[in-house]
C-alpha cells in the first residue's frame, strides 16, 4: 500500500512538472520522436535492402559466349568446370540456335528476324550462369574470362557495384546523424529534468527535513524522462507504420518489381525495440539530470 502511495505521489507530481514545463518537455519529446523514427526507418530501410540484394542475387545472371567452333566434348567440359566454381548456383546451356529462335519468339510481332538474317546465324553458343552469393560475381567472372574457350562474358557488374556502394553510403551517413541525435536527445532530456530539479529546489529541501525518502523524492524525475521517452517512442511508431503502410502501397503499384520486407514479426519487434529504446533514453536522461543536481 506503501508503494502504491508513493507511485501515485510520484505520478501527480510529474504530470505537474510537464506542464509547468511543457515548452521543454514538448521539444524533447519532439526529438525522441525524430530521433526513433530516422532510427526505424534506417533498420527498414537496411532489411529492404537485403530483400533487395536477395532478390538481385536470385536473379543475377552471367553469360559466358564460347569461341565459334569449338567440339561438343569442349563445350561439355566448360560446363563441368564453370559448374564446379564456388558460389555458382545453376549452369545451363544455350546454343545459338535456342538463342536465334528466343530473338525470333520476342520480335517476331514486328518482323521475323530468322528471314531478315536470310538463315545467318550471329550469336554464339553460351553458358547462363546463376550464382548463390553476388558478392563474388566480380572473383567468378574473372575465373571464367579466363578459361579456354569462352569469347567473352557478361552481366550487370556497373548496376550491382553502384548499388552496393549507395546502400554502404547511405547507411554510414544515417548512423552517423542518428548517433547524433541519440546524444542530443539525452542532453534535451537532461536538461529538461534539471530544469524540473531547479524549479522545485524549495520543495525538495522541505520533504527532506520532514523525513522523505530518496526514493520518494527521486521517483517523480524517473518517471518524467521515462513517460517523455515512452511518448516520444510512441508517436515515432505511429509516424512509422503509417508511413511504411502508404510506402508499401505506394511501390506496390509503382515498382511491383521491388520486393518489400512484410516479415510482421520482425516489424512488430522492431517497434518494441523502439518503445525500449524511448524509455532507457528517458530513463538515462533522468539518471545524469538527478545525479548531478539532485544530493538527497
Amino acid at each position: 500500500m506503501k508503494w502504491i502511495n508513493h507511485m501515485l505521489y510520484g505520478l501527480r507530481d510529474t504530470f505537474r512538472a510537464l506542464f509547468r514545463h511543457k515548452a521543454m518537455a514538448g521539444l524533447t519529446v519532439l526529438t525522441i520522436a525524430i530521433t526513433l523514427f530516422i532510427l526505424g526507418a534506417v533498420i527498414l530501410f537496411a532489411l529492404n535492402s537485403q530483400a533487395a540484394s536477395q532478390k538481385v542475387e536470385s536473379e543475377l545472371e552471367m553469360v559466358a559466349y564460347l569461341n565459334a567452333g569449338l567440339s561438343n566434348d569442349k563445350i561439355a567440359q566448360l560446363g563441368d568446370s564453370i559448374g564446379k566454381l564456388p558460389d555458382v548456383a545453376e549452369v545451363k546451356f544455350v546454343s545459338k540456335e535456342d538463342a536465334i529462335n528466343e530473338l525470333n519468339a520476342r520480335f517476331q510481332e514486328n518482323d521475323d528476324l530468322k528471314i531478315s538474317l536470310d538463315g545467318d546465324n550471329p550469336l554464339p553458343d553460351a553458358y547462363r550462369i546463376r550464382l548463390e552469393n553476388a558478392d563474388a560475381s566480380d572473383q567468378v567472372a574473372e575465373t571464367i574470362k579466363g578459361m579456354e574457350g569462352v569469347e567473352d562474358l557478361r552481366y550487370g557488374q556497373d548496376l550491382v557495384q553502384n548499388v552496393v556502394k549507395l546502400n554502404h553510403s547511405v547507411k554510414v551517413f544515417v548512423f552517423i546523424a542518428v548517433a547524433l541525435m541519440l546524444f542530443a536527445t539525452l542532453f534535451l532530456i537532461s536538461s529538461t529534468i534539471s530544469l524540473t530539479v531547479s524549479g522545485r529546489r524549495e520543495e525538495i529541501n522541505i520533504m527532506s527535513l520532514i523525513g522523505a525518502s530518496s526514493s520518494t523524492i527521486r521517483m517523480p524525475f524517473f518517471l518524467e524522462g521515462i513517460i517523455i521517452g515512452a511518448v516520444g517512442s510512441i508517436i515515432s511508431i505511429i509516424g512509422l507504420t503509417f508511413g511504411y503502410g502508404k510506402m508499401e502501397d505506394y511501390i506496390s503499384h509503382l515498382l511491383p518489381f521491388l520486393p518489400i520486407y512484410l516479415n510482421m514479426t520482425v516489424i512488430y519487434a522492431l517497434m518494441g525495440l523502439l518503445l525500449a529504446i524511448g524509455v532507457i533514453l528517458g530513463a538515462i536522461g533522468s539518471a545524469f539530470a538527478v545525479r548531478r543536481h539532485l544530493n538527497v
